[in-house]
């Protein structure tokens, strides 16, 4: 018995129309950190932590809805030192 074991070809990504702009739904570590001005492994952290709720997509990458960042910017508390307590 013989067995084919070509892959079928992988299906070619589709290109958003000229002038479409794509907003993605979720973006990886690296993107995360660059949106919300933080370190990747600060990321890490804080989805370790459970303050941020990441995902895993269907390829394996983990992964962080752009919603869940918006939540965390308007509900985190300002720690840094000197903002939001009046000095």
């Amino acid at each position: 018995m013989t067995t084919d074991t070509t892959l079928a070809p992988k299906r070619k990504r589709r290109e958003a129309p000229p002038g479409f702009v794509v907003t993605p739904l979720a973006v990886n570590y690296e993107t995360a950190a660059a949106m919300i001005g933080i370190s990747e492994r600060a990321v890490e952290r804080l989805v370790a932590a459970d303050k941020l709720k990441a995902k895993r997509a269907t390829d394996g990458r983990n992964v962080i809805a752009v919603a869940e960042l918006e939540r965390y910017l308007r509900d985190a508390p300002d720690v840094r030192p000197g903002v939001g307590d009046g000095g």
